[in-house]
Formats: C-alpha cells, sequence, structure tokens
C-alpha cells in the first residue's frame, strides 16, 4: 500500500514555482491512497555519454533493473510479466540498433513485454494503437526528423507512467520544456538547472489526472495555487496499467485489486475520483447522439409554448421543469425522459456503460466499509440480507440520464446534490453520482497535426471542493472566514472521453461555464443504497411529450 505524498515526495518532481505560498490541507486517516511514484534518478558518471557505441551490457542492465524496481513494481497486482515497455530507436539499423537489442534482451530477462514501433518504408507510423508502461527512446534528438515521432511516443504512454529520453535532448534550449507540457509531464528536478538529468537520460512522468485552468478565471491562478490544484487531481486521480486497458472494459479485470482499493478511499477521503479510459467511445457516442436529439426535440416543443430555451428572458413564458427536462439554470438543463433517451435504453450494448462491474465494485465497497464488529448486525437476517456477513448491501443503479450545457451557460451556483442522512456524524456515503464526459478538444490541428490534449477547454465542466463532503469541512468552506479555504480546495478536472468521475452527492460541485459554440452534455448515472429515494430530482411533472412512455431516471435495478 501507498501513504499519502508529502512535499519531499512531490519536491523530486519540482514545483511550478518557488512560490509555496498557500496550499490547502485535509486531513487523512492514513489510508491507502494515490500517490506518485518517487524517481530515483539513475546516475553514474562513469557512462557520461550513454549513446556511443561502447555503451556497455552492464550499464544497460542497471538502467532496466531501476526501472523494473522504481516504476514497473509500484502496483504489486500487476506482475512484471503483464508490463509493457515501448523501445523506440526511430527505425535506425545502427549503433542505436544494436543498443535496442540489448535493452530488449534485458528487460526480456526480467520477463517484461517490449514492442517494437512498426514503420513503413517512408519511415511514418503504421497505427498509434499502443498503450504502455514505459517508453525508452534510444535515439538522438538530431536524429529524429519528425516531431509526429515524438508526439506517438507521449501518446501511448499511459497516464502515470513515464518516457525516459536520452541526455542529448537538452543540447537545444528550452527544448525540454517545449517536448514536455508542464500540463501534462512531471520532469524531476533534482538536479541544479536541468530536468531529470542522469548521466545518460531524462525521466518526465506522465500525469494521471489534468486540470482545466480556463475555468473559473476568478481562481487564483499562481503557481503555488495551480502546484496545490494538481496534487490534488493527481490523487483522486487512479490510472490503469497498460495490462488493464487491454482488457475487456466491461469486465472487473478492468482494475485491478489494488487501484480499486486507491478509488474507494479517494472517494471516502476526498468525496471524488476519477479512473482514466475507463469506458469505450463507441458506447458513450450513440448516447451523447441521443441527448442532442432530445434537446432538439425538447427546444422545439417548447417553441410552440412560446418559450425559447436558447434565448432565456426573452421569451413570453419562462421556462418550467418537466418531466423529460428539469432546467437547472439559464442554459443548463438536464434530459431524462426523452424519445431517444427511451429508446437506447431498451439497446443491451448501449446499456454496457451502465452495468460497469468497475464503477459498481468500487461503489459498493465505499458505500459499505466493513467496521470491526459488522457480526453484531443481526437485522440482516431481515430483508433477504443473508445476516451479519459483512457483505456490501446491495446496490440501486439508476437509468443513464444527461445535463447539457449550451453555449454561453454561466458557472453554476455552488450546490450538493443531497443532504446528509444524520448532522451528528459523518456517515459513509449513501448516493453517489457517475459523470461521463461525451466532449474533450480535439487531439489533432486544423493542418491534421496531432497535439497533445493539455486538458484545457471552452466547453467547462464540472468543479468540485475537495473534502466538503464532510459536516465540519463544509461548514468552515462555506463561511465567511473559510473563503481562501475553499478556492484552493476547487478543483477542475479535466476529462477525456471514456474517463469515469465518481462523487459522493454531498460533495460541493458546480458546473462550469461553457465559453464555446458547442454543447455539453454530460452523461450521469446515480447510484444509491437499495433503499434511498431522492424525490426532489425525480419528482414526475408535466410531461413534454405526453406518448412517451416514462422511465425513472432514479430508479433502475440492483447490483
Amino acid at each position: 500500500k501507498r501513504d499519502n505524498m508529502g512535499d519531499d515526495e512531490w519536491a523530486c518532481f519540482g514545483s511550478d514555482s518557488s512560490d509555496e505560498d498557500g496550499s490547502a490541507v485535509i486531513q487523512t486517516d492514513g489510508k491507502n491512497q494515490p500517490a506518485n511514484v518517487t524517481v530515483d534518478v539513475f546516475d553514474d558518471a562513469e557512462h557520461d555519454d550513454c549513446h556511443s557505441a561502447t555503451a556497455s551490457l552492464e550499464e544497460d542492465q542497471r538502467l532496466v533493473g531501476f526501472i523494473v524496481t522504481k516504476f514497473l513494481k509500484a502496483n504489486s497486482k500487476v506482475p512484471i510479466s503483464k508490463r509493457r515497455v515501448m523501445i523506440f530507436d526511430g527505425g535506425q539499423e545502427s549503433e542505436m540498433g544494436a543498443r535496442h537489442r540489448r535493452l530488449r534482451q534485458c528487460f526480456s530477462s526480467r520477463g517484461v513485454e517490449v514492442i517494437t514501433v512498426p514503420y513503413d518504408r517512408s519511415g511514418h507510423f503504421q497505427t498509434r494503437e499502443y498503450f504502455v508502461d514505459c517508453a525508452m527512446v534510444c535515439v538522438d534528438f538530431d536524429d529524429i526528423t519528425s516531431s509526429d515521432h515524438i508526439s506517438f511516443v507521449k501518446e501511448c504512454v499511459v497516464p502515470g507512467g513515464f518516457v525516459v529520453y536520452p541526455k542529448s535532448f537538452l543540447a537545444v534550449p528550452n527544448r525540454v520544456e517545449k517536448l514536455f507540457n508542464i500540463a501534462v509531464w512531471m520532469i524531476d528536478k533534482s538536479n541544479e538547472d536541468v530536468a531529470a538529468i542522469t548521466s545518460s537520460f531524462l525521466i518526465a512522468h506522465k500525469r494521471r489526472g489534468l486540470i482545466n485552468s480556463k475555468a473559473c478565471p476568478w481562481k487564483s491562478s499562481s503557481p503555488s495555487n495551480r502546484l496545490n490544484e494538481r496534487k490534488f487531481i493527481e490523487e483522486i486521480t487512479v490510472a490503469r496499467s497498460a495490462y488493464e486497458i487491454q482488457q475487456p472494459r466491461n469486465s472487473v479485470e478492468a482494475l485491478n485489486d489494488v487501484s480499486i482499493d486507491l478509488a474507494k478511499s479517494a472517494l471516502l477521503q476526498y468525496g471524488i475520483v476519477i479512473i482514466r479510459d475507463l469506458f469505450d467511445i463507441k458506447d458513450i457516442s450513440p448516447w451523447k447522439d441521443a441527448a442532442l436529439r432530445d434537446l432538439d426535440d425538447a427546444i422545439e416543443a417548447l417553441r410552440k409554448r412560446s418559450i425559447d430555451l436558447l434565448n432565456p428572458g426573452s421569451s413570453e413564458n419562462e421556462p418550467l421543469s418537466y418531466h423529460e427536462l428539469a432546467m437547472r439554470e439559464d442554459l443548463r438543463c438536464d434530459l431524462r425522459n426523452g424519445k431517444a433517451f427511451r429508446k437506447i435504453r431498451k439497446d443491451t450494448t448501449a446499456q454496457s456503460i451502465r452495468m460497469n462491474p468497475v464503477v459498481a465494485k468500487i461503489v459498493k465497497e465505499a458505500f459499505n466499509p466493513k467496521g470491526q464488529h459488522f457480526r453484531g448486525n443481526y437485522g440482516r437476517y431481515n430483508f433477504h440480507l443473508g445476516g451479519p456477513d459483512g457483505s456490501p448491501l446491495p446496490l440501486k443503479i439508476g437509468e443513464v440520464g444527461a445535463v447539457i450545457s449550451m453555449p454561453g451557460a454561466a458557472d453554476q451556483a455552488i450546490h450538493a446534490d443531497t443532504p446528509h442522512l444524520f448532522e451528528y456524524a459523518d456517515l459513509p456515503p449513501h448516493y453517489a453520482n457517475l459523470f461521463i464526459t461525451t466532449t474533450e478538444d480535439a487531439h489533432y490541428d486544423k493542418s491534421g497535426n496531432f497535439q497533445e490534449v493539455n486538458g484545457d477547454s471552452l466547453t467547462g465542466g464540472t468543479a468540485f471542493v475537495i473534502g466538503s463532503h464532510k459536516l465540519k469541512d463544509c461548514e468552515l468552506l462555506m463561511s465567511d472566514s473559510g473563503r481562501r479555504e475553499r478556492e484552493l480546495r476547487t478543483i477542475r478536472p479535466s476529462l477525456r472521453v471514456g474517463d469515469a468521475l465518481i462523487f459522493d452527492c454531498r460533495l460541493l460541485h458546480f458546473g462550469l461555464a461553457n465559453a464555446s459554440d458547442k454543447f455539453r452534455p454530460l452523461l450521469y448515472i446515480n447510484l444509491t443504497h437499495e433503499w434511498f429515494v431522492d424525490p426532489k430530482n425525480w419528482e414526475d411533472r408535466e410531461k413534454l411529450f405526453p406518448n412517451v412512455e416514462s422511465v425513472a431516471t432514479g430508479g433502475g435495478l440492483n447490483a
């Protein structure tokens, strides 16, 4: 198990600035938490130029040993034989090719899977379908003829993975900063004036999660605040290994037990957890399309009632909440029972995002932490609960809904979705929400060149106040004296299509402004204890589409 990160551990990656005038602190209970792996720099002065033909087998063995022991064993549930390393030499047949073969032999002798990037005759990549825990670049900077090659290597590395680059990259001023965007990468700065120097290599660690720095312009962008927010994002994000990504997404193998425990702990302590790349884009797209079709139908139906949903304040009548649509402030609405959604809910394939076993396991374990005296819960012999065996209680999974933020939507008012059951103690969560984004910035520019997504987006997202699901914390954060702490704890996670965000519905949060010209559908799924009912959010109202069969979004099947 990994402990919480302290300043010393983070210092190995360097701070965004020497300005350390503010940081938010949340008390921990000593349980497992997501944490970065501290980088120990491999440094051997006897081998100053590792890319010469004289580079020794012994040096390569030491380097491979460093990678295996310090990184690849970070998650004990992913055996070394299931780790993947890419050795990239630019397709050269030279002395570099000889070193490539030596490194491949060293990794293979330790049981690590090594993949080689296939090239066509023109020297371009044949495919981008690679995921690796580590990429080693065995080619000097001057030998790389295309920036697309570097972009490919960086994109292949899974969040939480790392890239090992040759020292010669430092020969060009500011090249490392240009290659490794600080929004996406952490560079070890343990040496005085250069990033992650070893005798041969520099090391870049890919962040598990990203922030949307374009959101909340009122939030301080000081280096210390930015560093603090990135720390929180790293702690609440669980990244999957290359092996886990290769497993069927709708299976328990998609996230191992160590990662499940990290996710559960983050949800309990911080009130939120993000699991990267858990869903397949092709399973999300039909829901996005259905949400937009239902929005079009709702806009047209409301126009017949003299209501213009796209121009609030200009209508003869103001929009109300209906059975199919609930207003969440101007230019932001909640869609649930439209015709397209009703149709897609009958598609068993489309329902796979709702029935993901990883999400169900994380939430059930967070809802039902096993106490020391669980055998004393004798009432579990009633209601078909099987007796006091400590097993998780049934979970109710609601139907898929969508909150759509339209172009021009402002920041939402800060709020929590459900009250605490009692006000004398912080109980485990009883109501959680799963968010799945359907939009993200393009990976290619207008010229068709690959560009690394840095997390910034004008379409917005959702901001959360870390730890505000606890009564004492929320009381402080929402007081006049808690404004500074509230700002420090406000995070703006940037999600990619396929990511899963689960949060305790007692957590303070708010939808972010949509400053783009695009509609932003956000899929959500309510997860509650079997006995919980939320009448505030799902009370039946007048129907926009009277002939459409009702489907209660807050209801659903049990797991």
